[in-house]
């Protein structure tokens, strides 16, 4: 696999974590540059352990192994549904109750661990495609491509997400569970 393939998958593979930042950004008024970098290295540790998982499970149990990775949209899917389906519950009733708001402070390590999980199994395919295929490809000069540009652009995306939160506080956290809960059926579905 050439490393434009491995660029390839890295962006995409990016793009729940980023979509994610971009809501936290948003949604997580406490949401520093410094607390932006670390909830962006957490996302990119995740979407490079992944592969690596994917590879090393496929390579130990082969074909056995296809219900792990199966499943990981499943649970990518109820993750996302469950923190998503919060979001919006709790944005609809900030507008019904406008002293409830969802806009908060902080985003707590718990809340960030879940999003870094729910948006890095599907890459747990990538790292059985990268074995199935057997061209060469380094498992983990792929895994480092995918967690840096996974960090750089989640990174970006919720730098982005703080400078338009205060002109969409009031749909943000609807909106922001909707991408939650979109990106789990994206992962649900392959689309």
């Amino acid at each position: 696999m050439a490393i434009l393939d491995i660029l390839l998958y890295a962006v995409v593979l990016s793009i729940d974590a980023t979509a994610v930042a971009i809501t936290n950004g948003v949604c997580y008024r406490g949401f520093t540059h410094k607390k932006l970098a670390k909830a962006a290295a957490l996302f990119g540790l995740f979407q490079g352990i992944m592969p690596l998982i994917g590879y090393y499970l496929y390579y130990l149990f082969a074909e056995s192994s296809l219900w792990f990775v199966t499943s990981g949209k499943w649970i990518a899917f109820g993750l996302l549904l469950f923190v998503g389906g919060k979001m919006i519950y709790e944005g609809i009733k900030a507008i019904v109750k406008p002293e409830s708001c969802l806009i908060k402070d902080n985003l707590s390590g718990k809340e960030l661990l879940v999003q870094a999980v729910a948006t890095s199994v599907d890459a747990l395919a990538v790292g059985v495609s990268i074995y199935i295929a057997n061209d060469g490809t380094n498992i983990w000069i792929a895994a480092g491509v995918i967690a840096v540009v996974t960090l750089i652009l989640s990174f970006v995306g919720g730098v982005f997400g703080k400078k338009i939160g205060p002109f969409v506080e009031k749909v943000a956290p609807i909106l922001g569970g909707l991408v939650l809960v979109f990106i789990g059926l994206k992962i649900l579905l392959g689309f």
